[in-house]
Parts: C-alpha cells; sequence; structure tokens
C-alpha cells in the first residue's frame, strides 16, 4: 500500500488540453510530488531487506506490507523535465533541489550527463548573451 495511488501521482503530471484549469498542478506542485515519489522510493529500497523479514516474520498481521510504485508509474514521471526546471528556478527550490538531485543521480545517473549539463549551460547563456550582443 503505497500512500498516493498510481492514479493520484500520474493526475498531477498530466496536463493537457483536456485537464480542467482547476485541475492543473503548479510547477512547485509538480516537483514536490517528484521528490515524494523518488523519496519513498528510495526509503523502500533502503529498507527492502527489513520489510521482508518483517513481513515473513509477521504474517498474520492485518497490514498490508509496504509496496513500491510499479516501473509503469515511475517511468511515466517527467524526471528530466522537472530536473531542467528546478535547475533553472534553484533560488525557489534552493532547500529542495540539492536533494532532488542526489535521489535524481541515484536513481537516474543516465539522466545526468555531465554533457547534456554543458549543452544545457550553453543554451542558456547563448539565449542570455545573444540579445546583449545586438544591441
Amino acid at each position: 500500500q503505497v500512500p498516493f495511488s498510481a492514479e493520484e501521482v500520474l493526475s498531477v503530471f498530466r496536463q493537457d488540453e483536456t485537464t480542467p484549469t482547476n485541475q492543473t498542478y503548479s510547477l512547485s506542485s509538480q516537483i514536490l510530488m517528484l521528490y515524494y515519489v523518488l523519496y519513498y522510493h528510495d526509503t523502500y529500497l533502503s529498507n527492502l531487506k527489513a520489510l521482508m523479514l518483517l513481513s515473513t516474520s509477521v504474517q498474520s498481521s492485518s497490514l498490508p506490507p509496504p509496496r513500491a510504485y510499479s516501473p509503469n508509474v515511475m517511468l511515466q514521471l517527467p524526471v528530466k523535465r522537472l530536473l531542467q526546471l528546478a535547475s533553472m528556478n534553484q533560488g525557489s527550490y534552493t532547500t529542495l533541489y540539492p536533494s532532488l538531485l542526489r535521489l535524481i543521480i541515484t536513481h537516474y545517473p543516465h539522466l545526468c550527463l555531465t554533457e547534456d549539463w554543458i549543452k544545457q549551460e550553453e543554451l542558456i547563456q547563448e539565449a542570455v548573451f545573444k540579445p546583449i550582443l545586438r544591441i
């Protein structure tokens, strides 16, 4: 049992033409939900051995054992897009950004390639300095 259902988690990231305006979520809500899911996943994996031992020793318990989010849910999270947006707005996410980055590096190392970050930084600098050079 996970505190937020898969549908609840994914609804935070689902924003298209069919989504009613009163059900759209802010960037902060999306980043916080991403952080929550990654933190839950990290905690689950860190305690998996203890959870397995506990579930085998207390099989008659009325509480269901904690479960992880399915890989299908994890694959639908817009991790790279939200990491880029959080990176561009680090001032707004000063306390959250380092923890979010650590979780993403741990569980999605392929999204944190140095070459990608250098290219992104070059594009940002080009966009900032191009209008200045025209003047």
